[in-house]
């Protein structure tokens, strides 16, 4: 049976304090999440594209490459925001340990 009272403390949590808590679940699903979705987004504008150019899209070309250009530049901000937070939290978990280190 599903901690409902877990699930609403969750979502008030910001989202320091869930990465904390997570133990880096929350960030690494995120940023895999990132990383697919990024990858269909950039394989959707390609498509768009390249069916344009052999006339297989009943769109107008201003139209046609306006959204697959979109699509594109999308897919790859979504790409590297996602390759982005995996060396945050790599550098994050670096710095945590030569913390420990010093601390010693």
């Amino acid at each position: 049976m599903p901690n409902f009272k877990s699930q609403k403390f969750m979502q008030q949590m910001s989202y320091e304090e869930r990465q904390q808590n997570s133990n880096g679940t929350y960030s690494r699903f995120q940023s895999t999440l990132n990383i697919g979705m990024g990858l269909v987004y950039l394989l959707v504008g390609i498509t768009i594209v390249y069916m344009k150019v052999y006339g297989q899209v009943p769109l107008g070309p201003g139209l046609a490459y306006t959204l697959g250009g979109l699509m594109i530049v999308y897919g790859v901000f979504r790409l590297w925001r996602g390759f982005m937070d995996i060396r945050r939290s790599r550098l994050d978990k670096v710095r945590k340990q030569f913390d420990d280190i010093n601390k010693r």
